[in-house]
């Protein structure tokens, strides 16, 4: 059998193919002001040649003075000045040249902070752009991935990218275009002493770049890695507490976080050294190439007058040469570490740049006679065994409707079919007749409420957390106060609570009682005024006095709202028209009426 070799990859083919992942993960008018960065990267190079083609002849003035006295140049450029002796030559073109290279100096300056501010801007908008594309995906999506491996990506991966890679990125080619022009200039100047320097310093160059790339990506695969286990230990530790200090187990958390700590750090180090290698490296080289260039010189010009103006030259050249090809190292080493990060961060972003909605849904949805489900079923993905399977139900507008069944029995995937935050693997779900498709959903959910059992509250005000989402400036004093009377969360706020309704609650609500946090979760889904509120088991923290209060509340004020109840607890049907018992994922029964009363 006839063996064919795979073709080779060039040596900056993966670098380059990197390069493109990242700009591809930015936006089109984001790409287009990068393309405008380049004119400004090429004005600076070409401001540093200038100032490097200006070093020799003042050298060769100060060295010869005599030389240039008879040249015809020289004596128009002292008629045309004003000058009378060659002192004050000497000083004009001193003073142009420090002019030049303050003004090569501050434009590169400029050109760096404009190159920094467009880095961390793209810190800002992957990270927007990131964190809209998780939001606006179909509610199961969340069901498969994990919330801290999402925040991760979301602002720090995508901060190596704006940070490290696009930064990188840009001053490799701003420092590209130096090393092309001012080698050039050398090239122009004297070919042999160039392709010298070319062959020393490119070789080293070389030989450390090939040597550190497959060291450079497995410390970013380690590191990601690494990153990624801190995450998620820190953040379990953080959301369990109570057990963590219940069962002493603060200090093997803290073992396994200082283990993928140190393996995160080393990575980082090691990327660290690989950058600066080169450094150190060319420092002993570059004053041993200084040497052999100075023996050069004499040799050809004889004399150390002749041998100077070009000594200058490279000596200026070196001390800017080095610095960009250090930083072009740079790049192409830490394009290489973040390789994986953006390689991931890519594929998040892949076909999943949502159609935003932003003045809210386009059409209402009628609501005014019924909800309808027919022959209902439900699996989630990758799973054999239905959730539900032939439910057909309806619900009238105004009716109370509760549903009981053990756990796992499918109630709660009920309601979240009812909500539009799932779709029906068989059967439709209607209202007022009309399908309840994908492109209705926002539409209906505008009219809808919910209330989870685990109720989530933000480390901000009670009226914050009442209103969550809407602007403090957009709130709505008196219907925020309704919404809590009706959860019977309003004595409690104003009579107990040291600063009323701008008492802050700490983080997940921390500071209030399970049933205190459920009561404000009703008056947040209260507040919205919905025509169909599901509560699932959202009831369940409070105390039977307090919960027929509430709903007796809810009779008064909301009268025609359709409420839909998920219960454990059977005393908690008795305030509905109808309840409904569920069991492996079918309706198996209507409670009897002097258990449902209407």
């Amino acid at each position: 059998m006839l063996y064919v070799a795979p073709m080779a990859r060039w040596p900056l083919q993966n670098e380059i193919t990197m390069i493109r992942q990242a700009v591809r993960i930015i936006q089109p008018h984001e790409r287009r002001q990068l393309l405008l960065l380049v004119p400004a990267a090429l004005g600076v190079a070409v401001l540093e040649l200038a100032a490097l083609a200006s070093i020799s002849p003042f050298i060769a003035l100060v060295a010869d003075p005599q030389r240039f006295r008879g040249h015809r140049a020289f004596r128009w450029a002292q008629e045309a000045l004003g000058f009378t002796s060659t002192e004050s030559t000497f000083l004009f073109m001193g003073l142009s040249i420090l002019v030049l290279l303050v003004v090569s100096n501050a434009a590169g300056a400029v050109n760096t902070w404009v190159m920094l501010r467009f880095a961390w801007m793209r810190d800002a908008s992957l990270s927007l752009r990131l964190l809209r594309s998780y939001l606006y995906r179909p509610y199961p999506f969340f069901f498969e991935r994990n919330v801290t491996d999402l925040l991760r990506k979301s602002l720090l991966d995508v901060h190596y990218i704006a940070a490290d890679v696009m930064w990188h990125l840009m001053s490799l080619v701003s420092r590209s275009f130096v090393i092309v022009l001012i080698v050039g200039a050398l090239f122009v100047l004297q070919p042999m002493l160039a392709c010298g320097a070319v062959a020393v310093f490119g070789g080293v160059y070389g030989s450390l770049f090939m040597f550190s790339r497959l060291w450079s990506t497995r410390s970013g695969r380690l590191h990601m890695i690494a990153n990624a286990q801190r995450f998620v230990i820190a953040n379990d530790a953080l959301q369990g507490a109570k057990e963590v200090k219940l069962y002493r187990l603060e200090e093997p958390v803290l073992a396994r976080f200082n283990q993928a700590s140190v393996r995160a750090s080393r990575a980082a180090s090691n990327q660290i050294l690989l950058a600066m290698l080169p450094r150190y490296a060319l420092e002993a080289v570059a004053f041993g190439a200084m040497l052999v260039m100075m023996l050069y010189l004499l040799k050809t010009k004889h004399t150390f007058q002749g041998a100077l103006p070009l000594l200058g030259v490279y000596m200026f050249a070196a001390m800017r040469l080095l610095p960009a090809l250090q930083a072009v190292f740079a790049a192409l080493s830490t394009t290489r570490y973040h390789s994986h990060v953006v390689d991931q961060v890519e594929k998040e972003f892949e076909g999943q740049e949502p159609q935003v909605v932003r003045n809210g849904p386009a059409a209402k949805m009628s609501f005014e006679d019924e909800l309808r489900l027919e022959d209902i079923g439900f699996s989630y993905a990758g799973s054999s065994r239905p959730v539900l399977s032939h439910v057909s139900l309806c619900i009238k507008r105004g009716e109370w409707v509760s549903f009981v069944g053990p756990t796992g029995s499918g109630k709660s995937t009920l309601v979240d079919l009812m909500l539009g935050l799932l779709e029906p693997t068989s059967g439709t779900i209607s209202i007022d007749g009309v399908p309840l498709t994908r492109d209705r959903h926002r539409a209906w959910q505008a009219q809808a409420g919910y209330v989870p059992q685990q109720i989530f509250l933000v480390d901000d005000t009670v009226a914050a957390n009442i209103c969550f989402g809407i602007a403090p400036e957009a709130v709505d004093r008196e219907r925020m106060e309704k919404a809590a009377r009706i959860a019977q969360v309003h004595d409690f706020v104003t009579n107990e609570l040291e600063h009323g309704y701008a008492t802050i609650v700490g983080d997940r609500g921390i500071r209030l009682s399970g049933g205190q946090r459920q009561r404000i979760g009703i008056a947040r889904a209260l507040y919205r005024a919905p025509q169909f509120l599901v509560l699932d088991e959202a009831t369940s923290a409070l105390d039977s006095a307090t919960e027929h209060a509430f709903f007796e509340a809810m009779r008064a004020e909301l009268g025609d709202c359709t409420f839909i109840s998920i219960t454990h607890r059977l005393a908690t049907t008795r305030n509905f028209h109808r309840a409904y018992r569920l069991e492996g994922g079918a309706i198996t029964g209507e409670l009897p009426a002097e258990v449902a009363v209407g």
